[in-house]
């Protein structure tokens, strides 16, 4: 394992982590997180893949783990930043440092979702999303909807006001996040159009996306029902060769996996393998 800081093409450094660099296979898996979850959360995947002959590579978007500014208080980053900036630069990195290499992305939450709004797609042989979803509010379950109204239209502005950036550890939502973040974030939630309302803002680059994707959901992932990573197969990446798998708990074994535990430890004999076997075939 190497830890090294990777400079953006606006002077930000990132912290990013290799696994695997002495493997001489010519695979590389790039770990793109969740919103709020530091790089360190997938280290163990990381490291299964690594063992299974890949050069896998995770990092902190900016704001985040060991990419966060010394104040967090007014720090700006917007989901533009973290594809334009920090996943475009990995990105760049490997195409210059290992340019022979087949590569893949497994994009987990926003690390799926931001895809189309960097031309870094581009590089990637196949793609992997995992509780990547259309975020609008009508699309979470009734019985969810009461605390996530609560969380983005009470919670997320009132804090993120009082604080200048939003405290999600104070409700249970991982890492602290940029302002920016939090409002971005707020946007995909409660506008009708979602990603695609933001692309639209920014830049937009999914109807271009042609490349092979699987795209999975867990059955009992509250921040990514079912119904909401359909929407996101059909309506962002309408134009992708995309594979649909929704994971259901009790047929691999498992009580829950939720929006996180895919990548737990505790479920590698039962699920690990699964991107694996995608990008293999």
């Amino acid at each position: 394992m190497k830890k090294f800081i990777l400079e953006t093409s606006d002077k930000y450094p990132i912290a990013v982590t290799c696994f695997g660099e002495n493997n001489a296979t010519k695979k590389i898996i790039v770990i793109s997180s969740a919103i709020g979850v530091k790089q360190t959360f997938y280290a163990k995947y990381a490291t299964y893949l690594a063992n299974k002959g890949y050069l896998v590579f995770t990092y902190d978007y900016r704001g985040i783990g060991d990419s966060k500014p010394k104040k967090l208080k007014d720090f700006e980053a917007h989901f533009t930043d973290w594809a334009d900036k920090d996943f475009l630069g990995l990105t760049q990195y490997i195409e210059e440092f290992y340019p022979y290499h087949e590569k893949f992305l497994i994009g987990h939450s926003i690390g799926g979702i931001m895809i189309g709004l960097t031309r870094a797609y581009k590089v990637y042989d196949k793609i992997v999303t995992i509780g990547s979803q259309y975020g609008y509010i009508k699309n979470f379950h009734q019985k969810d909807k009461p605390k996530v109204n609560f969380f983005f239209r009470i919670a997320i502005p009132i804090l993120s006001a009082f604080y200048g950036f939003f405290p999600s550890q104070k409700v249970g939502m991982g890492e602290p996040i940029p302002i920016g973040i939090a409002k971005d974030w707020r946007k995909l939630i409660l506008n009708e159009t979602s990603i695609l309302g933001y692309a639209d803002e920014t830049q937009n680059l999914y109807d271009e996306i042609t490349k092979p994707i699987l795209i999975i959901s867990l059955n009992d992932d509250f921040m990514a029902t079912p119904k909401s990573v359909d929407l996101f197969a059909q309506l962002v990446l309408k134009n992708a060769k995309k594979k649909r798998l929704n994971i259901i708990p009790k047929e691999y074994g498992l009580d829950k996996i939720g929006h996180l535990d895919f990548f737990r430890e505790k479920n590698k004999n039962e699920i690990w393998h699964i991107p694996l076997d995608y990008i293999e075939e």
